[in-house]
C-alpha cells in the first residue's frame, strides 16, 4: 500500500491494518503505525475473505466522517509517505467498501499517473469481510477503464502480511528501494525503527500487475 502511509493493511483495520493484518507494525502496535504515519500500501489484515455483502462504490461526502476516522486510526492522520512523496489522502480519488448494512468496511486511496494506477492507501475496517480484495477488484477495474498499464503499490520491508496478500493476488515484487524508509524519517522523524515483527524498518519494495488485454481480472484469482 511508501513510508508513511501507504501500507495498506488490508486487515488490519479494515482490510485493515489498514486493514491491519497483523497488522500494526508489531513492534510499536498502534502507537508505532501513527507514528510512522503509514509506511507502504499497507497491511492486509490477515484473513481477507468472502466479499459476500460487501459493495464498492466511489466515496461520498457522507463517508468523509468514517473515512477519516479509519486513516486516523491506520496512519495517524491523512498524511502518507511513501516513494518520497507526501500525500494527504483527502485529495485524491477515494473508493469505500460497505457492508449489507451500508456500513464503512474500508477504503482505498488512489492515484492515476504514468501509465498507472497506484495504490496509495488500502485500509479495511475489521479482517474476515473480504472489504480488501473487493476493494482491489475494484481499483483494477478504474485503471482497465482508464487505460492503465498497470496497477502498482508500494509497501515496506516489515509488511510481510501485506507481501502475502498482494502476491497471492497477481501482483509481483518489480523493485526494491533500499533505505527509502530511513530517507522517509527525514520528512517524519517519528516513524519507528522497528516495524511489524520486530523487523528494522528500511526499504521499500513496488510491487505491480500489468493490465493486458483479456487478462483475468484480480477477481478471478484465489484468495
Amino acid at each position: 500500500m511508501g513510508t508513511e502511509a501507504t501500507r495498506s493493511r488490508i486487515e488490519r483495520v479494515p482490510d485493515g491494518r489498514a486493514a491491519r493484518p497483523r497488522a500494526s507494525r508489531r513492534a510499536g502496535g498502534a502507537a508505532a503505525r501513527k507514528e510512522a504515519g503509514s509506511l507502504g500500501c499497507g497491511r492486509p489484515r490477515r484473513g481477507d475473505g468472502p466479499m459476500a455483502g460487501i459493495r464498492v462504490r466511489p466515496a461520498e461526502p457522507h463517508d468523509r466522517e468514517d473515512v477519516t476516522a479509519l486513516h486516523h486510526r491506520e496512519w495517524g492522520g491523512p498524511y502518507v509517505v511513501v516513494h518520497d512523496t507526501r500525500y494527504d489522502l483527502r485529495e485524491l480519488p477515494t473508493l469505500v467498501a460497505v457492508d449489507g448494512a451500508g456500513r464503512l468496511a474500508g477504503a482505498l486511496v488512489h492515484r492515476l499517473a504514468d501509465d498507472g494506477l497506484e495504490v496509495v492507501s488500502l485500509a479495511a475496517t475489521s479482517p474476515g469481510l473480504g472489504a480488501g480484495t473487493a476493494l482491489l477488484v475494484a481499483a483494477e477495474a478504474v485503471a482497465v477503464a482508464a487505460g492503465a498499464a498497470r496497477l502498482w503499490l508500494v509497501t515496506t520491508n516489515d509488511n510481510l502480511d501485506a507481501l502475502r496478500f498482494y502476491q497471492r493476488r497477481g501482483l509481483r515484487i518489480v523493485a526494491v528501494d533500499a533505505g527509502a524508509v530511513d530517507r522517509a524519517r527525514e520528512l517524519k522523524p517519528t516513524i519507528p525503527w522497528i516495524g511489524a515483527d520486530d523487523i528494522p524498518l528500511r526499504d521499500e519494495l513496488r510491487l505491480e500487475r500489468r493490465l493486458t488485454p483479456g487478462q483475468a481480472s484480480l477477481a478471478s484469482t484465489p484468495s
